[in-house]
């Protein structure tokens, strides 16, 4: 079953998730950057955390990327 964040703040160009119950991640935010939109999932203290940015794609109108 799908596991439920909250929205737990939001600032500019900025929103975070929480879910502190959850094993991993508890906390994922989402924050848009020049480059395209900066993500970073998070667990507790001492967990490894991942980050990455997604890049728009350039689309020929009435095309869909494959």
């Amino acid at each position: 079953p799908p596991t439920e964040f909250v929205e737990a703040s939001t600032g500019a160009g900025e929103i975070v998730f929480e879910n502190k119950a959850h094993d991993w991640p508890k906390r994922i935010s989402y924050k848009r950057t020049a480059e395209g939109l900066a993500v970073r999932v998070e667990g507790d203290a001492g967990q490894p955390a991942e980050a990455w940015t997604m890049k728009p794609a350039l689309v020929a109108r009435g095309e869909l990327p494959k």
